[in-house]
């Protein structure tokens, strides 16, 4: 517990919206970047009253999303090729984790009721890790270019 907040300010500073995107916009096989801080006004009102430990002020959490260019089967194959990250559904972690929700922690639900929860076929969720950050853009970047083979 004593490192939590060391740890924590670490994965926010991976996870920064700024360089997320920019590197997101960059890759080829990234349909859309989702971040915490991309939410109605309102949602990010919130969010500043609950986090009181924001550096610079650009980002909230070590949770981000992507969407993957080929769908489904795509999203399979770059979690099957990631080298540095985890495939959990852990969040919070010291190590970077990706999921692919809809094959995963929500295939209990039929197609209609995963769109009622927002969950997209394309979509993987990363809880981002301690890592340094070009190791974990590197291991996505490869595993991206392994998904799109």
């Amino acid at each position: 517990m004593d490192l939590l907040n060391i740890r924590l300010t670490r994965t926010q500073r991976n996870t920064c919206a700024r360089e997320g995107e920019k590197y997101g916009n960059s890759c080829i096989n990234i349909i859309k970047i989702y971040f915490p801080t991309k939410y109605s006004d309102d949602i990010y009102k919130r969010m500043l009253n609950l986090i009181s430990n924001r550096p610079n002020g650009t980002y909230f959490s070590p949770m981000l999303g992507f969407g993957v260019k080929g769908g489904k089967a795509n999203c399979i194959k770059f979690i099957d090729n990631v080298k540095l990250a985890s495939h959990l559904a852990n969040v919070g972690d010291a190590k970077t984790l990706v999921i692919h929700p809809a094959s995963t922690t929500h295939e209990q639900l039929n197609e209609e009721e995963q769109k009622s929860a927002g969950v997209k076929e394309d979509f993987i969720r990363v809880s981002v890790g301690i890592e340094h950050i070009d190791d974990i853009k590197a291991d996505f970047e490869q595993a991206l270019k392994a998904a799109s083979a």
